[in-house]
């Protein structure tokens, strides 16, 4: 067990707030946000506070983000735990707090620890409704919805209800978590919850599973199993031995898993920590020593599955692309590379997958044979290739270009104007320039042949090209099958 060291802030003149309180405690909202304060403090090359929004009340609503460059941006995967959506369910609130500082205090001495760090962006946000939490001085009462008396975790758009399906407006607390997913785009997360003893997977809304069902009931057995190794007989055995699908317990709308999963391309479990909701403080301590390890391969799983980055085949330019499963993805369960790396990440279970790229104003890919093994990364990085064919330039369309195969060769033909020297590239399919070829300033229909050989005199292979003709501001690409 940790060494507890108490350390203490003063606020105004009288108030003594103790830092790191033991870990067998509960924290005044005061004390919560000085310790948050505190560990940012004491890691600031780890560790930064981030305040995304403010209760009913005007408490803050607080995430410490945990890097090994916390202030840069990087290409690697985001993962948020979040905890007590539900004010009177209290247990994840102070492993939360525990998580961050074991993640801190345990960075360059524990490897997976360190790896975690290294390689994913963690965002942890211990308390989310401080307002149903701390309804008076003593977090004894405290109650289940916020302070206008909504229960948060129904207030979430839905894709069964729509975008108000508990009939009351978004409260301030959920448009501070939808401005906070949209912006740091989770690839996975999880909430923590109390009042029974198991991880539920989605959906909480409908009876149709998720698309990744088998690795839901993969990661769910994973966490729970970790869980039973290191407790007693009895612990998180709700639900089948300690996993449900969440509308197999019971039907819930305008959930933040559902939110979660299907509005923000994010894979989100609801974790039930304990039969009790105000677990006593006393066995805090205990309930972490069932849940941490499981904590940690939780986050793990955000480094498996299909990853890889998505750019532009000429400039090397990174894209955001939309990347869906074939034959597999179905209920907004795709997901998207990232701007600015142009990085994605698929966690998924294995299996051998065909994964198709597209974006606007290119030409979509799709990859074959893409094999993944469990609890493995397989890396898939992906060029596509612009499509011109309806690009305007300066407010102009760009002059229509036709490409015929004749006896071998390729006929291009184009409109020139202006009198502006025309640039012609042959592109082949990983967007590489094959030749160029310059024609004459002349002005109306002109057409050029390609010989089908390269800058070197080499005869190409038989495939799929592009002509790319440039005139001045303007610039087309036209995709052409090429057959000698």
């Amino acid at each position: 067990m940790r060494v507890t060291v108490l350390l203490f802030v003063i606020i105004g003149f009288s108030t003594i707030i103790p830092v790191y309180a033991d870990w067998d405690s509960y924290p005044t909202y005061p004390a919560y946000v000085a310790m948050m304060e505190k560990l940012q403090a004491d890691y600031p090359e780890l560790c930064k506070v981030v305040q995304f929004g403010q209760s009913v009340k005007g408490r803050k609503l607080l995430c410490a983000k945990i890097s090994d460059n916390v202030h840069l941006r990087e290409a690697e995967p985001r993962f948020m735990y979040s905890s007590t959506i539900h004010g009177q369910e209290v247990a994840g609130f102070v492993l939360m707090l525990r998580l961050i500082d074991y993640l801190l205090s345990n960075y360059g001495k524990d490897e997976l620890v360190t790896r975690l760090i290294d390689s994913v962006e963690i965002w942890i946000n211990p308390l989310f409704n401080p307002d149903g939490t701390y309804k008076e001085a003593s977090i004894n009462v405290s109650y289940q919805t916020n302070a206008n008396g909504v229960d948060l975790d129904r207030n979430f758009p839905n894709p069964v209800g729509g975008q108000h399906p508990d009939g009351k407006v978004w409260q301030p607390e959920t448009m501070a978590m939808m401005a906070l997913a949209d912006s740091a785009t989770f690839t996975m997360s999880a909430n923590f919850h109390g009042g029974a003893e198991m991880v539920i997977y989605p959906y909480d809304c409908w009876s149709k599973l998720h698309a990744d069902n088998s690795w839901w009931c993969y990661v769910s057995r994973m966490y729970v199993d970790t869980a039973h190794a290191h407790s007693p007989g009895g612990y998180m055995t709700g639900g089948t031995d300690g996993i449900k699908n969440g509308y197999d317990w019971y039907c819930a709308i305008g959930t933040r898993k559902d939110y979660m999963n299907y509005y923000a391309c994010c894979r989100e479990a609801a974790i039930e920590l304990s039969m009790t909701k105000i677990l006593a403080a006393s066995q805090l301590p205990i309930h972490w020593n069932y849940n941490y390890r499981s904590f940690l391969q939780y986050i793990q799983q955000v480094l498996y599955g299909i990853k890889g980055t998505v750019v532009d085949s000429l400039t090397g330019e990174p894209i955001r692309a939309k990347v869906v499963i074939e034959n597999h993805d179905r209920d907004s369960s795709h997901v998207y590379s990232l701007l600015p790396h142009g990085d994605y990440y698929r966690p998924i279970i294995a299996g051998t997958y065909a994964v198709t790229f597209s974006a606007p104003g290119y030409l979509s890919r799709t990859v074959t044979g893409i094999e993944v093994k469990n609890n493995k990364a397989t890396v898939a990085n992906v060029k596509l290739v612009k499509d011109w064919t309806s690009i305007t330039v300066n407010g102009k369309t760009a002059p229509e270009i036709k490409v015929m195969n004749f006896k071998g060769s390729i006929l291009i033909s184009y409109t020139n104007q202006k009198s502006l020297t025309a640039r012609i590239s042959i592109i082949d399919m990983y967007g590489k320039s094959v030749r160029k070829l310059t024609h004459e300033a002349v002005d109306g229909k002109r057409t050029v042949v390609w010989d089908g050989f390269d800058a070197c005199g080499r005869s190409v292979s038989n495939g799929c090209y592009a002509a790319c003709i440039e005139t001045g501001d303007s610039r087309v690409i036209k995709t052409f099958i090429f057959v000698r």
